[in-house]
């Protein structure tokens, strides 16, 4: 049994149009929380109404996951893709239109189906299309999306905040959502065709016909602490990038406008990461699960240092939850981007992206929530506090599991 996948030149610009591709469609996910600390101080949403909307696209996102990761490993990846940019950009465009937190909280859920249209394909694509050597290098630079997308989203609401509106900070990402689609359907359909005409053949496994119970495969596999682990990074990564313009806001008496421009350190320090990350990966990082338990012990640190020197000092401050950001970088990197990578030889690379995305952003979820509700009542100690306990739950997990997934890696390969 064979395939096609790319010749060399054909992979580039396929990882350049997905990676484009999937960035802008990021910057319609992320500007919520660049815009959230206006619309308290603006519109004068309470903090946990302000996280009831951010969990709304984050809980619908995480729970549509697995259905979109076992639908991309079966549909026309292209299609999909272009559904959910289509779709997300409509949601964003009506969301700049709202005032009302209810309509806000349907429009945001509504985005969070289209978004989960896009991650899992996107790695369908890589673990089909692209040549062995570079798919790994290909997930491990997508992950610099996130950064990417979140600096340019940072950017657009410090401007706009300032001079103009907080509502152009959704306008403009659903007008270059819809560009995307427009591009990314012929655009891909035309490496398509040439990866069929002239592509290069690859023997397919015979793993890859037996597929297995997917059940089965969660079990021997010990995703449950993989699970775990990425639960607890979601709530770490999107919580702290989420809440940091609000805790400057709050902490240090900023503006809004300025707090977002400040944010920006995090996303700058996530884009190390992820060099880090990947060059870490290609030399030494054997079991990626053990891997992801070492950044979360760097978090952890981090934000026991911020825990004991408290929250009095704005350099202190940010320079531990920048650490414990970045250092989220590389779990998300391993965890979601890496691991489901492995499975692309039984044909489950979409299915178990969709599977750890939805933990990931369970995760997301109860820290936009959970944090908001938390230091409304109990003041920001209280979101150093889960962020902590979250932490140790995730390095924990990954002691526990390290040993499974290695066993389960190492039949994967051979």
């Amino acid at each position: 049994m064979e395939r096609k996948i790319c010749d060399p030149a054909t992979g580039r610009r396929l990882f350049w149009l997905c990676w484009v591709t999937y960035m802008i469609s990021c910057l319609g996910r992320f500007n919520y929380a660049a815009a959230m600390a206006e619309l308290i101080t603006a519109e004068g949403f309470s903090k946990a109404g302000a996280g009831l909307v951010g969990t709304a696209l984050f809980a619908v996102y995480g729970a549509c996951q697995i259905a979109t990761g076992l639908l991309g490993d079966r549909v026309s990846p292209r299609r999909m893709v272009a559904f959910g940019l289509i779709g997300s950009s409509a949601a964003n465009l009506a969301m700049g239109c709202a005032s009302a937190q209810p309509a806000m909280l349907v429009l945001w859920m509504a985005n969070g189906v289209f978004q989960a249209c896009m991650w899992s394909p996107v790695a369908r694509i890589f673990a089909e299309m692209l040549p062995e050597p570079a798919r790994k290098q290909a997930c491990s630079d997508a992950a610099a999306t996130i950064p990417v997308s979140n600096i340019l989203i940072y950017l657009m609401a410090a401007g706009f905040i300032r001079f103009f509106s907080w509502r152009l900070v959704f306008w403009l990402p659903a007008v270059l959502m819809l560009a995307a689609a427009l591009f990314w359907l012929p655009a891909m359909a035309a490496i398509e065709r040439r990866v069929q005409s002239c592509g290069i053949p690859e023997a397919v496994p015979e793993a890859a016909r037996k597929q297995g119970n997917l059940w089965h495969i969660l079990a021997a596999s010990g995703a449950l602490a993989i699970a775990l682990a990425a639960l607890s990074h979601g709530l770490l990564k999107d919580g702290i990038q989420s809440w940091m313009p609000t805790f400057l806001t709050e902490q240090f008496q900023m503006t809004t406008y300025a707090s977002a421009a400040v944010s920006l350190i995090l996303p700058v320090f996530n884009i190390g990461g992820v060099l880090l990350t990947r060059w870490l990966a290609a030399r030494y990082i054997r079991n990626e699960l053990a891997g992801a338990g070492a950044f979360f012990g760097a978090a952890l640190a981090s934000l026991g240092v911020l825990a004991i020197c408290g929250t009095g000092n704005g350099l202190l401050s940010l320079s531990m939850l920048t650490v414990a950001s970045t250092a989220m970088i590389g779990a998300n990197i391993l965890l979601i981007n890496l691991i489901p990578m492995r499975f692309g030889v039984i044909g489950r690379a979409s299915t178990m992206t969709g599977v750890l995305n939805c933990s990931a952003y369970a995760g997301s979820a109860l820290s936009s929530f959970g944090v908001g509700a938390a230091v409304g009542r109990f003041g920001w100690g209280a979101a150093i506090g889960i962020w902590l306990a979250f932490a140790a739950l995730a390095c924990a997990a990954a002691a526990i599991g390290r040993r499974r997934w290695s066993a389960y890696g190492a039949s994967l390969e051979n």
